[in-house]
């Protein structure tokens, strides 16, 4: 099967998910053919079975099959665009967020992020999270909930048929 002839749908609100010391709200995702029945339905539809793993960050990680020796083996070095790709040349969605500021002095000193990175294979999306300082990596592979905004998500370059 082609990696492109399936997508993403949102299937509805999915569970929050606790991080950044607060529960983050989601999307609940399912993958469906692109080819339609007769009543224009997806001929095939997959809920994904996720399972997580916690990596120490010293150990590296495996992420959608493949070995990463840190996190910026995700990206292109120095390039946090949201649409990049991995060491292997792999198509990933990069987001990240800034580690929440209460006052004057942490805007002027405060540089941590917290990361996500969106990697597809085939039917499957991994989902690889990190904050910066931490001493963990947590890898979900065949993700059913997303952090993230779903259009964004659905729009990027994990789902353009010509990548």
């Amino acid at each position: 099967m082609n990696d492109y002839t399936m997508t993403i749908e949102r299937a509805g609100k999915g569970d929050p998910i606790s991080r950044r010391l607060m529960y983050s709200p989601t999307s609940r995702i399912k993958w469906v053919s692109r080819e339609k029945d007769s009543e224009g339905r997806p001929l095939y539809e997959r809920a994904p079975s996720p399972t997580t793993i916690s990596y120490p960050v010293l150990t590296g990680f495996f992420a959608a099959g493949k070995h990463y020796s840190n996190w910026k083996q995700l990206i292109r070095k120095d390039d946090y665009r949201p649409d990049n790709t991995d060491k292997f040349g792999r198509p990933v969605l990069y987001l990240d967020e800034r580690y929440p500021c209460f006052d004057s002095s942490d805007y002027l000193h405060e540089n941590r992020f917290y990361r996500w990175f969106y990697l597809r294979s085939g039917d499957r999306l991994t989902v690889v999270y990190v904050e910066d300082d931490s001493k963990l990596v947590h890898v979900t592979e065949d993700a059913l909930d997303v952090e993230c905004d779903f259009e964004k998500l659905r729009q990027s370059c994990l789902f353009r048929e010509n990548v």
